[in-house]
């Protein structure tokens, strides 16, 4: 399916039309109209963080971008709200590519994300289905503000939550990460 250029094509416009829509369940319950679904992905992205970053700050909280001046990607977080989202993210990641090794899949392979050597874009894929699970847990987390600086870290102007992360890792745990993709 990965070499075939249209079973490719129809996997990644399944992809993009869960993440939308998962996406969009989540915006509609804390009171946001949908994003269009003709919205390319980088668009429908960055409005849809848009919108989570204004639900996040209600809650009190900051939520800065990770892209730098330059418009690269900085991996460090700059908040607690991108530590927990490092944190919960890494761990589906991790699950996932344990699940993508025992199916014996190639994880370096793609249908939606741009594949490199350097990243297991397959993982980027299937974490798009969990997504807004995944910030679902956080904005919970947040809204019932169990979630503060306390929990943190912080070396060289990054935050690291190495106090209490079993607590999101709990959390992550009630997803199901077997669930059936069609």
């Amino acid at each position: 399916a990965h070499i075939d250029s249209k079973k490719r094509s129809k996997i990644a416009a399944h992809i993009r039309k869960v993440k939308y829509e998962t996406s969009n369940r989540l915006l509609k319950a804390h009171d946001y109209d949908p994003i269009p679904m003709t919205f390319q992905e980088g668009n429908f992205s960055n409005a849809y963080w848009g919108r989570l970053k204004e639900v996040i700050a209600g809650y009190g909280y900051d939520f800065i971008s990770r892209r730098g001046l330059t418009r690269t990607i900085n991996r460090r977080a700059t908040s607690i709200v991108n530590a927990a989202l490092n944190l919960m993210y890494g761990y589906v990641e991790s699950k996932l590519l344990l699940e993508i090794a025992k199916a014996g899949l190639n994880p370096q392979i793609s249908f939606l994300h741009e594949p490199t050597i350097y990243k297991n874009s397959l993982t980027y894929d299937l974490v798009e289905y969990l997504r807004a699970e995944i910030d679902s847990v956080l904005l919970d987390k947040l809204r019932d503000k169990r979630l503060s600086i306390k929990d943190f870290s912080i070396v060289q102007n990054s935050y690291f939550l190495c106090r209490t992360p079993n607590r999101l890792v709990a959390m992550l745990n009630s997803l199901n990460l077997k669930k059936p993709v069609d």
